[in-house]
């Protein structure tokens, strides 16, 4: 009895692992699916027979890098804190990590370095600027954002820091950005899911009232998210550099669209997060966005779509913000579509009883003046 009742423990516990993983893979495997029958009929397919290896590793490449940049942007998203100054902290930690390398002729690893300690500083700076200038997120996050870029404006001196001809192309390869990635996730995992900081940051994002009260300290914790989340960006800073021959300054918040494209992923990450890991979920809206930027590349769609679409999405996220419990209550509790037709329903029946009765009270008013009418 013992024994089958293990056997059966095991399957149910099978069945549900089995069902969860099919849920979190489902939307990015339908993306690839419908993607890949379009880009195949067209003639140019997604993922190529002869090109294989190369159109894999800039799928793969693409989506570690939107994913670092989603999580990032996420850790100060659902606490309230809206940061547009992440584009500007991923290019003055690359000016910075960069000009520090091809001045000291360092290999590739240092600018992994550099450009997280930079990254890392420049958030901690963002959060303290937060918390002690009691400033809206949106107006501290703009103010932070035109500080960075004229640093970054000032280090580079206004040119493009060349790394070029320096060996990092190496850095590039896909089973380092493969290593860095799998490091940097498996930390946040541990971060934000065994230690107190983790603990704080989830009790604060659900209570605040009730957990500043029972003694977490929000501003540290705050202070701490802007760090952790300028550290990400400064690993993105790395990709960058590993794929391209140097930053280019830029100013007049020219660097805040340079990581909203990642909106797409931290949308599907945060829906996908209800079945799995959320770090590994983020992981999947970036997979999902890079096969959809994949398919524009193979499908000789212009570029300029890209933009287009990633605006779509925000707006999608907004109104899906704005609107999560209608929709949970919606389409998430068990017969609440049922039970909003049944009441729509409902309503329109009164309405129609209302009308009648009024139709008939308005019918017998004239009949009763008709017929005062004739006896007068």
């Amino acid at each position: 009895m013992k024994s089958e009742t293990k056997n059966k423990i095991k399957k149910s516990t099978a069945y549900k692992i089995t069902l969860r993983g099919l849920k979190t893979s489902i939307m990015p495997l339908v993306i690839f699916l419908v993607c890949y029958i379009i880009t195949s009929v067209i003639g140019n397919p997604i993922i190529g027979k002869t090109s294989f290896i190369s159109d894999t590793t800039q799928i793969l490449k693409l989506s570690f890098s939107i994913t670092l940049m989603a999580i990032a942007l996420s850790i100060n998203l659902f606490s309230g804190r809206f940061d547009f100054s992440l584009g500007a902290i991923m290019l003055l930690s690359s000016i910075v990590s960069a000009k520090i390398c091809t001045t000291l002729n360092l290999p590739f690893m240092w600018v992994l370095l550099f450009s997280v300690l930079a990254g890392a500083l420049a958030g901690a700076i963002s959060g303290s600027a937060y918390v002690v200038f009691k400033l809206p997120p949106l107006v501290i996050s703009l103010i932070m954002t035109l500080v960075f870029e004229g640093l970054g404006y000032i280090i580079s001196s206004g040119k493009i820091v060349s790394t070029t001809n320096r060996g990092y192309d190496a850095g590039g390869a896909l089973w380092i950005l493969a290593i860095v990635f799998i490091v940097v996730i498996a930390i946040l995992i541990v971060i934000f899911n065994y230690t107190k900081f983790g603990y704080n940051y989830r009790s604060l994002m659900h209570g605040q009232k009730v957990s500043v009260a029972t003694g977490v300290k929000e501003k540290s914790n705050a202070i701490m998210c802007y760090t952790i989340s300028g550290a990400l960006i400064g690993v993105c800073s790395f990709f960058s550099i590993m794929n391209s021959g140097g930053p280019m300054p830029t100013g007049n918040f020219q660097s805040v669209g340079s990581v909203f494209v990642c909106f797409f992923a931290v949308f599907i990450g945060a829906y996908l997060s209800k079945w799995c890991e959320q770090n590994v979920s983020y992981f999947l809206g970036g997979l999902s966005y890079a096969i959809i930027s994949q398919f524009f590349s193979k499908s000789n769609i212009p570029k300029v779509w890209m933009p287009v679409l990633s605006s779509v999405i925000l707006l999608v996220f907004v109104i899906y913000l704005s609107n999560e419990q209608k929709l949970t209550s919606l389409f998430l509790v068990k017969g609440g579509l049922k039970k909003l037709l049944s009441e729509n329903k409902e309503k329109r029946r009164l309405k129609k009883l209302i009308l009648a009765e009024e139709k008939i009270e308005a019918a017998a008013l004239v009949n009763r003046n008709n017929i005062g009418g004739h006896n007068e």
